[in-house]
């Protein structure tokens, strides 16, 4: 997720002493910038607010309570923010991309899905990492294709991310791509040596091969690493 700080910028409105001074606004946001660096969440929530009492126009006061919000576990009031700020600047990829975090978290995978389709979609850069947020959340729908569509993208981009790998690996050992399976946990295991789920993912494919040796010597490691379920597994196959 990305935190918003940027100037305030809203026409002031004209009252009896003459236009009101954006100051205190300023100084409620740097405040309460500073108290979520140091994860002051409810702190920074109410400056927040008080913010959006003097600019409700401004969108990134929305989209930082919203964040602030997502520090709490708050998700229906962080995405309640995230949406308004995505009313008032929808051009903003930060918002969709916040708000699509919000929505994994909540198990809302289309909804995640579309709102990372939609950033990636006005972005000028995009991002690895959201791309794949995006499979991750096609690979909780079950969309298989677009899930490893996605993680590849994200990869050939040099997002070398052993989890990526991992999932990939996954959702091609499902569809029977087992080589490929084993070659992508095998660079999840070299970018992560103490990946216990890449060790047992790939000694789950040797395994779905015939090759007990290896798979074997997969779910060892496994188990020295701490995968109890795995330990009891390999007592079995002795």
């Amino acid at each position: 997720m990305k935190l918003v700080k940027m100037p305030i910028v809203y026409t002031c409105m004209l009252i009896i002493a003459g236009c009101a001074s954006m100051e205190p606004v300023s100084t409620y946001r740097d405040q309460a910038y500073a108290s979520f660096k140091n994860q002051q969440y409810d702190d920074a929530i109410d400056l927040y607010s008080k913010a959006i009492v003097l600019a409700p126009q401004d969108s990134a006061l929305y989209n930082n309570r919203g964040y602030a919000y997502s520090g709490k576990s708050m998700w229906d009031k962080a995405i309640a923010d995230y949406t308004q700020a995505i009313t008032l600047n929808p051009k903003s990829v930060a918002h969709y991309f916040n708000r699509g975090m919000a929505y994994l978290s909540t198990m809302q995978f289309d909804k995640a899905r579309k709102d990372f389709d939609k950033g990636l979609e006005i972005a000028e850069y995009k991002d690895p990492l959201y791309i794949y947020y995006k499979g991750f959340a096609y690979m909780s729908l079950g969309e298989d294709d677009k899930a490893i569509e996605s993680f590849s993208e994200a990869l050939n981009k040099n997002f070398l991310s052993p989890t990526c790998f991992l999932y990939r690996g996954q959702m091609y050992m499902k569809n029977g791509a087992t080589d490929k399976a084993i070659a992508d946990f095998s660079q999840a295991i070299s970018a992560k040596p103490d990946y216990i789920d890449a060790y047992a993912s790939r000694g789950d494919a040797y395994m779905k091969l015939g090759k007990q040796q290896e798979a074997k010597r997969d779910y060892q490691k496994a188990c020295d690493l701490g995968h109890l379920g795995i330990c009891d597994e390999l007592k079995q196959m002795k």
